[in-house]
């Protein structure tokens, strides 16, 4: 929603959207409540219902066997436990074989000792008695251990017994409550059960609701597509605008270009213009048409007057001065063409290649397009087209 905001034209559908979903919410709210009505009429009926007292005893029953069901499931995962840890433990003999006992080994063992204590024994004697009392040892440590697991065992299989005694006490609890649930849910089939009118005019209000809701949800969703439609059109615009943007900076940075090229063409124009010859030939050809006697006055035109200052040349003031001053007119005109005969040729190169740049130029200004970028039409209805 909140890049939506930039869109042109979205603000009323935005602002409907948001006045439908509050809506929404009103109705949301308002089912719930009924739902809670029909939760509290159901829990006020059933416990005035004559089927209350059958329902809380189908819950009991039900209840009870799957108690027993957990039980039962604890006596097999015992008696699986007693296999795993003792195998195939009812056909192994309870008690050990041979007629051996540890009483008889720990007499035995008093014996050698007493013997050993009493008479001298030799090397070889010695040996003996310690060969024996090690192998008794050991037939003692066998021995003690036999007993141990034959012990295991028998428990086992008391243990055993008393868990299949267990389970058959389980299996016949289980039977008995599996027949009062039948009987109970037989009772339940007699009771003839009709739904509260008031409930049922709740459920109605709910569906009511719901259309309304599913109404509004259509209304949401219209919205939403004129504003994705607004948004696509609106993208569209900023791309083209994006495009008419860059062309519009290119077109000012030529002109900005052309505009530069100019002024350096018309100021090398303007400096080749000074190395014309031709303002010396006019002020020469000026003094040449004055006439009169030698100590005649003469008077100039200030733009001669201007000249002949600016070529630092003699203003004459009679007519007998003029020819001095055309020779110096003459010679000035001699070394300015000494000097600018260079310049002028490097000008006209330099301003013919500003020409040909600035045509390049030109060119390139003329192929790059004139787009003409407007905003997507406005809609401000929210559902019109």
């Amino acid at each position: 929603m909140e890049q939506q905001k930039g869109i042109p034209g979205t603000k009323p559908f935005r602002v409907q959207i948001v006045e439908l979903k509050t809506e929404l919410s009103k109705l949301d709210g308002q089912i719930g409540d009924y739902k809670k009505k029909i939760e509290a009429t159901k829990k006020n009926d059933a416990n005035n219902s004559p089927m209350a007292p059958l329902i809380a005893k189908l819950k009991e029953l039900t209840q009870d066997l799957s108690d027993l069901t957990s039980s039962k499931k604890e006596c097999y995962d015992k008696i699986n436990s007693l296999n795993e840890t003792h195998g195939d433990f009812l056909k192994t003999p309870i008690e050990p074989k041979g007629s051996i006992t540890t009483e008889s080994i720990e007499k035995r063992l008093k014996n050698i000792n007493l013997d050993m204590l009493k008479y001298p024994c030799n090397a070889q004697k010695s040996k003996s008695y310690e060969d024996e009392i090690k192998d008794l040892k050991l037939k003692k440590i066998n021995l003690e251990a036999e007993r141990k697991k034959h012990e295991a065992l028998r428990q086992a299989q008391e243990e055993y017994k008393l868990l299949k005694a267990k389970l058959s006490e389980i299996y016949a609890k289980m039977d008995k409550k599996k027949a009062d649930i039948n009987e109970v849910k037989e009772s339940m089939k007699g009771i003839k059960t009709e739904k509260n009118p008031v409930i049922v005019g709740y459920e109605k209000i709910i569906c009511d609701l719901e259309a309304k809701k599913e109404e509004i949800n259509k209304k949401i969703a219209l919205n939403q597509a004129e504003i994705a439609k607004k948004k696509v059109d609106y993208d569209e615009y900023l791309n083209k605008k994006s495009i008419a943007e860059a062309y519009e900076k290119r077109r000012i940075e030529i002109c900005d270009k052309i505009r530069e090229m100019e002024t350096r063409k018309e100021n090398m124009e303007d400096e080749k213009d000074k190395c014309d010859a031709s303002k010396y030939d006019s002020v020469i050809f000026f003094l040449e048409k004055k006439t009169g006697k030698s100590d005649e006055r003469i008077t100039f035109p200030i733009d001669i007057v201007m000249s002949l200052s600016q070529f630092k040349v003699t203003i004459p003031s009679t007519v007998g001065q003029i020819s001095e001053t055309i020779s110096q007119l003459n010679k000035k005109k001699m070394i300015f063409l000494e000097t600018v005969v260079i310049r002028k040729g490097e000008l006209k190169s330099e301003i013919e290649k500003i020409v040909e740049e600035i045509s390049k130029e030109k060119a390139l200004l003329a192929e790059l397009p004139i787009s003409e970028i407007k905003l997507p039409r406005l809609q401000t209805k929210p559902g019109s087209n």
